[in-house]
Protein backbone atom coordinates (compact mmCIF):
# COMPACT_ATOMS: atom_id res chain seq x y z
CA UNK A 1 0.00 0.00 0.00
CA UNK A 2 2.68 2.24 1.00
CA UNK A 3 4.28 2.29 -2.92
CA UNK A 4 0.61 3.34 -4.06
CA UNK A 5 0.85 6.05 -1.94
CA UNK A 6 4.01 7.02 -3.52
CA UNK A 7 2.81 6.72 -7.06
CA UNK A 8 -0.14 9.28 -6.31
CA UNK A 9 2.28 11.35 -5.29
CA UNK A 10 4.29 11.09 -7.78
CA UNK A 11 1.84 11.61 -10.41
CA UNK A 12 0.81 14.51 -8.71
CA UNK A 13 4.17 16.06 -8.92
CA UNK A 14 4.76 14.92 -12.67
CA UNK A 15 1.39 16.51 -13.77
CA UNK A 16 1.66 19.90 -11.75
CA UNK A 17 5.45 20.30 -13.21
CA UNK A 18 3.70 19.45 -16.45
CA UNK A 19 1.17 21.82 -15.69
CA UNK A 20 3.77 24.95 -14.70
CA UNK A 21 6.22 23.94 -17.27
CA UNK A 22 9.65 23.57 -14.83
CA UNK A 23 12.19 22.85 -16.58
CA UNK A 24 14.52 22.61 -13.48
CA UNK A 25 12.78 19.72 -11.92
CA UNK A 26 12.88 16.10 -13.24
CA UNK A 27 10.04 13.89 -14.00
CA UNK A 28 10.05 10.98 -11.69
CA UNK A 29 9.27 7.84 -11.53
CA UNK A 30 7.61 6.01 -8.74
CA UNK A 31 9.86 4.01 -6.22
CA UNK A 32 9.98 0.31 -5.24
CA UNK A 33 12.14 -1.33 -2.93
CA UNK A 34 13.22 -3.55 -6.02
CA UNK A 35 13.27 -0.84 -8.41
CA UNK A 36 14.92 2.35 -6.10
CA UNK A 37 14.30 5.61 -7.91
CA UNK A 38 17.74 6.74 -9.82
CA UNK A 39 16.19 10.42 -10.64
CA UNK A 40 15.84 11.29 -6.63
CA UNK A 41 18.84 10.22 -4.63
CA UNK A 42 18.66 8.95 -1.68
CA UNK A 43 20.40 10.94 0.89
CA UNK A 44 19.34 14.51 0.39
CA UNK A 45 20.63 17.51 2.47
CA UNK A 46 18.11 19.00 4.82
CA UNK A 47 18.36 22.13 2.59
CA UNK A 48 17.85 20.04 -0.21
CA UNK A 49 14.43 18.69 1.40
CA UNK A 50 13.46 21.93 3.02
CA UNK A 51 14.06 23.45 -0.72
CA UNK A 52 11.99 20.59 -2.20
CA UNK A 53 9.01 21.45 0.26
CA UNK A 54 9.04 24.95 -0.35
CA UNK A 55 9.07 23.73 -3.93
CA UNK A 56 5.72 22.13 -3.62
CA UNK A 57 3.79 24.42 -1.43
CA UNK A 58 4.85 27.26 -4.25
CA UNK A 59 3.42 25.04 -6.82
CA UNK A 60 0.65 24.48 -4.60
CA UNK A 61 -0.20 28.27 -3.76
CA UNK A 62 -0.53 28.59 -7.63
CA UNK A 63 -2.63 25.97 -8.68
CA UNK A 64 -4.84 26.19 -5.67
CA UNK A 65 -6.88 29.55 -6.28
CA UNK A 66 -6.79 28.68 -9.49
CA UNK A 67 -8.93 25.41 -8.69
CA UNK A 68 -10.83 27.22 -6.33
CA UNK A 69 -12.06 29.46 -8.50
CA UNK A 70 -13.50 27.25 -10.87
CA UNK A 71 -15.37 25.39 -8.15
CA UNK A 72 -16.46 28.58 -6.87
CA UNK A 73 -17.90 29.35 -10.26
CA UNK A 74 -19.67 25.85 -10.17
CA UNK A 75 -22.76 26.20 -9.03
CA UNK A 76 -23.95 29.59 -11.03
CA UNK A 77 -27.94 28.61 -10.47
CA UNK A 78 -28.84 27.65 -7.18
CA UNK A 79 -32.84 27.01 -6.39
CA UNK A 80 -33.62 26.64 -2.75
CA UNK A 81 -36.87 25.28 -2.40
CA UNK A 82 -38.45 26.36 1.75
CA UNK A 83 -40.89 23.31 2.22
CA UNK A 84 -41.96 25.79 5.73
CA UNK A 85 -42.58 28.55 3.33
CA UNK A 86 -43.54 26.70 -0.04
CA UNK A 87 -41.12 29.15 -1.96
CA UNK A 88 -38.64 28.93 -4.35
CA UNK A 89 -35.67 31.31 -4.41
CA UNK A 90 -33.94 31.26 -7.26
CA UNK A 91 -30.52 32.57 -7.69
CA UNK A 92 -28.08 33.28 -10.65
CA UNK A 93 -24.34 34.68 -9.96
CA UNK A 94 -25.19 34.95 -6.28
CA UNK A 95 -28.32 37.60 -6.91
CA UNK A 96 -31.84 36.24 -7.02
CA UNK A 97 -33.52 35.53 -9.62
CA UNK A 98 -36.86 34.63 -9.08
CA UNK A 99 -39.13 34.17 -5.90
CA UNK A 100 -41.72 31.84 -6.61
CA UNK A 101 -44.59 29.57 -4.37
CA UNK A 102 -44.18 25.87 -5.16
CA UNK A 103 -46.32 23.21 -3.93
CA UNK A 104 -44.06 20.05 -3.01
CA UNK A 105 -45.19 16.86 -0.93
CA UNK A 106 -48.62 16.59 0.61
CA UNK A 107 -49.53 14.64 3.42
CA UNK A 108 -47.95 10.57 3.39
CA UNK A 109 -45.96 11.83 0.87
CA UNK A 110 -42.49 13.07 0.65
CA UNK A 111 -39.56 16.36 -0.70
CA UNK A 112 -36.20 14.84 0.75
CA UNK A 113 -34.68 17.53 2.25
CA UNK A 114 -30.60 18.34 0.78
CA UNK A 115 -28.50 19.25 -2.17
CA UNK A 116 -28.26 18.11 -5.07
CA UNK A 117 -26.66 19.01 -9.17
CA UNK A 118 -29.14 18.60 -11.54
CA UNK A 119 -28.70 15.32 -13.19
CA UNK A 120 -31.24 15.68 -16.44
CA UNK A 121 -33.36 17.89 -18.26
CA UNK A 122 -36.55 17.34 -19.99
CA UNK A 123 -38.82 19.37 -21.82
CA UNK A 124 -41.84 17.95 -22.57
CA UNK A 125 -41.73 15.07 -19.90
CA UNK A 126 -44.70 13.01 -18.73
CA UNK A 127 -44.83 11.23 -14.91
CA UNK A 128 -44.03 7.25 -15.45
CA UNK A 129 -45.27 6.80 -12.19
CA UNK A 130 -48.48 9.16 -11.93
CA UNK A 131 -51.03 7.80 -14.92
CA UNK A 132 -48.51 10.00 -17.74
CA UNK A 133 -49.27 13.21 -15.87
CA UNK A 134 -47.56 16.42 -17.68
CA UNK A 135 -44.61 17.53 -16.47
CA UNK A 136 -43.33 19.97 -18.53
CA UNK A 137 -40.10 21.89 -18.34
CA UNK A 138 -38.76 18.88 -16.06
CA UNK A 139 -35.71 19.53 -14.09
CA UNK A 140 -34.47 15.88 -12.45
CA UNK A 141 -32.67 16.60 -9.58
CA UNK A 142 -32.62 13.31 -7.49
CA UNK A 143 -33.84 10.03 -8.94
CA UNK A 144 -37.25 10.40 -9.81
CA UNK A 145 -37.49 13.69 -8.28
CA UNK A 146 -37.71 16.98 -10.24
CA UNK A 147 -38.68 20.34 -10.53
CA UNK A 148 -41.42 20.81 -12.84
CA UNK A 149 -44.31 22.87 -14.01
CA UNK A 150 -47.98 22.35 -13.27
CA UNK A 151 -51.16 22.40 -14.41
CA UNK A 152 -52.53 22.44 -10.76
CA UNK A 153 -51.63 26.30 -10.08
CA UNK A 154 -53.92 27.05 -8.02
CA UNK A 155 -52.62 24.97 -5.28
CA UNK A 156 -49.52 26.48 -5.39
CA UNK A 157 -48.35 28.32 -2.04
CA UNK A 158 -49.54 24.95 -0.16
CA UNK A 159 -48.66 20.96 0.15
CA UNK A 160 -49.94 19.06 -2.93
CA UNK A 161 -47.58 17.24 -4.85
CA UNK A 162 -46.71 13.30 -4.45
CA UNK A 163 -43.07 14.67 -4.14
CA UNK A 164 -41.75 16.54 -6.92
CA UNK A 165 -41.77 20.28 -6.34
CA UNK A 166 -44.13 21.86 -8.55
CA UNK A 167 -44.02 25.32 -10.04
CA UNK A 168 -46.05 27.49 -12.48
CA UNK A 169 -45.06 26.96 -15.81
CA UNK A 170 -44.05 30.41 -16.62
CA UNK A 171 -41.76 30.05 -14.04
CA UNK A 172 -40.94 26.38 -14.37
CA UNK A 173 -39.54 27.40 -18.46
CA UNK A 174 -37.96 30.58 -17.17
CA UNK A 175 -35.32 28.35 -14.48
CA UNK A 176 -35.24 25.41 -17.25
CA UNK A 177 -33.90 28.08 -20.04
CA UNK A 178 -31.95 29.08 -17.37
CA UNK A 179 -30.11 25.56 -16.37
CA UNK A 180 -30.00 24.33 -20.06
CA UNK A 181 -27.77 27.80 -20.87
CA UNK A 182 -25.73 27.43 -17.37
CA UNK A 183 -25.51 23.72 -17.72
CA UNK A 184 -26.60 20.53 -15.49
CA UNK A 185 -23.18 21.11 -13.55
CA UNK A 186 -23.45 24.40 -12.84
CA UNK A 187 -26.95 24.03 -11.77
CA UNK A 188 -28.04 23.12 -7.85
CA UNK A 189 -31.28 22.53 -6.38
CA UNK A 190 -31.68 22.65 -1.89
CA UNK A 191 -34.49 21.86 -0.56
CA UNK A 192 -35.08 22.77 3.36
CA UNK A 193 -37.63 21.85 6.07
Amino acid sequence: MAGAGNADRVWLDNLLIKLLDFPDFPVRHAATPEQPNEDVPNQMTRAERIGRHVSRLAIALVVAPLLFSVAAGANTVIAKVDKSKQLMTVYYNGEVFGEWPVSTARAGKVTPTGSWTVRALSRHHRSSRYDNAPMPYSIFYNGHFAIHGTDQVKKLGRPASSGCIRLHPKNAAKLFDLVKTEGLENARVVVVD
